[in-house]
């Protein structure tokens, strides 16, 4: 019965912690990372994967930006993410994955128009493990094919960097 009382005590605990803690997306991927480390011999909840968002600066949108598709170049797409730099969407997957492949660019709109906007992406599996990065970026540019081998992880960041000059149009 003690054991019982501790995890129910923790469970509290982070409940309380929760409720007063104005904790970010970050912060509450770790903290359910180190609850299923805890209690690991708890059955493992069934994934169709998804996407958690660790860090963004606005809106993440998908398959448009506000009520329009994405534009890359001159080109249209009605499938993908919009993200204001920095972002660093965490995908998870509900098997090991072999291969992403995308296009990336600065989409056209009323902020970016004639050339704004200075972004970095990357595909990156943990902490400072990148497995593509982009040259910067800037509106009007046509949309760079990515491809990269995702070595079976069943999980990787997509993140999206200012290019160190700040985030106006990023």
């Amino acid at each position: 019965m003690k054991h019982g009382f501790s995890i129910c005590g923790v469970l509290l605990g982070l409940a309380s912690a929760l409720a007063h803690a104005d904790a970010g997306p970050g912060e509450m991927y770790e903290m359910r990372r180190w609850v299923d480390a805890k209690f690991q011999n708890a059955a493992p909840a069934e994934s169709s994967g998804g996407i958690v968002i660790l860090e963004q600066f606005d809106h993440v949108w998908q398959n448009c930006r506000v009520d329009r598709p994405l534009m890359l170049g001159t080109r249209a797409y009605r499938r993908g993410l919009f993200t204001h730099a920095p972002s660093d969407l965490l995908v998870q997957l509900p098997a090991p994955g072999k291969t992403l492949t995308a296009r990336a660019g600065v989409d056209t709109n009323s902020q970016t128009q004639g050339g704004g906007g200075s972004v970095v992406f990357a595909v990156g599996l943990g902490e400072g493990r990148d497995l593509f990065t982009s040259p910067v970026l800037h509106e009007g540019m046509p949309a760079l094919p990515v491809s990269v081998d995702l070595e079976g992880a069943t999980e990787f960041h997509l993140r999206v960097s200012d290019a160190g000059d700040g985030i106006a149009c990023d």
